[in-house]
């Protein structure tokens, strides 16, 4: 489904009123204005932007206007990644990192710590969920 003109110039309304002070998030409002598409949906996720910064808002207030908003940057990043998706299986690994404390004690116990973790954290059955 496109996006509708009117639901992004609602969204751009609503963000120039939001940063009318902030001439830096006016331009990349302004930027976005010209140069969004459906396509783009994604990079300007990983931009981490005005519009990142409203969804993350949006999620962590459960702000049914907002995500109504931004329903359809939600919906073009559900299409492009729908898009982009793998339908072969693949293998994929899990990592972790431990604590500067944690760290520092298997450094002190190499011998030890570092075999029972190797033997812990390597496993051709890992993760035990399966293959995604």
């Amino acid at each position: 489904m496109e996006s509708r003109p009117t639901e992004i110039d609602e969204y751009i309304a609503f963000g120039k009123a939001e940063y009318k002070n902030k001439s830096a998030q006016l331009a990349k409002i302004d930027d976005f204005q010209k140069t969004y598409s459906w396509e783009r949906a994604l990079w300007w996720y990983t931009r981490q932007s005005f519009i990142y910064r409203m969804l993350m808002t949006a999620l962590r207030q459960q702000s049914i206007h907002l995500l109504f908003l931004l329903r359809f940057w939600i919906r073009n990043i559900d299409r492009q990644l729908k898009q982009s998706q793998c339908h072969v299986p693949m293998r994929v690994f899990w990592g972790g990192w431990k604590s500067n404390n944690d760290f520092d004690l298997l450094q002190t116990s190499v011998d030890t710590c570092w075999k029972l973790l190797i033997g812990i954290y390597v496993s051709e059955n890992y993760p035990p969920y399966g293959k995604l």
